[in-house]
């Protein structure tokens, strides 16, 4: 009969369980600066937080997409993702992929959609800035005219 063991003494014990410790701190680490990192993102060689939780937080996410923005209206509503896209909403989810997410991975979400509105004297200066924020994590958004016939682009674009 073989039996194996791993602690013949106190040293050897003490030694296994340092390194199970170890193991865990290190294990811990990498997952903390892992979601740290996944949290910020670099866009033309500046950082923004994609963290979320309030209307001030979202006014300077905003600002850092088009500056004019920190003296713009704000509007604060929930938008459900439908479970199914339609055309439109196909044709806006690959406005996202330059952002870097898929709306298809938030079907039957409810998201909090922060408007931005900057009026113009001419209806072809003015802009809206639209943030969609689920459980505090920014997931897209778009810049467009508000024109009539205004154009509709990516928050990178």
């Amino acid at each position: 009969m073989w039996i194996l063991s791993l602690v013949h003494n106190r040293r050897k014990r003490r030694f296994w369980v340092w390194m199970a410790v170890l193991m865990v701190i290190g294990t811990a680490g990498c997952v903390c600066c892992y979601r740290y990192q996944k949290d910020f993102r670099n866009f033309s060689g500046e950082t923004l937080c994609l963290l979320i939780h309030n209307a001030s937080e979202a006014r300077s996410a905003a600002a850092f997409f088009d500056a004019d923005m920190m003296s713009a209206e704000t509007e604060q509503t929930d938008v459900t993702i439908p479970y199914v896209f339609n055309e439109t909403y196909r044709r806006y989810n690959a406005l996202q992929a330059s952002f870097g997410t898929d709306l298809e991975d938030y079907c039957g979400k409810v998201c909090v959609q922060y408007r931005f509105c900057l009026q113009a004297d001419d209806a072809e200066e003015g802009r809206t800035l639209t943030l969609l924020v689920y459980d505090g994590r920014l997931i897209g958004g778009d810049i467009s005219g508000n024109a009539f016939d205004g154009t509709m682009r990516g928050l990178v674009s």
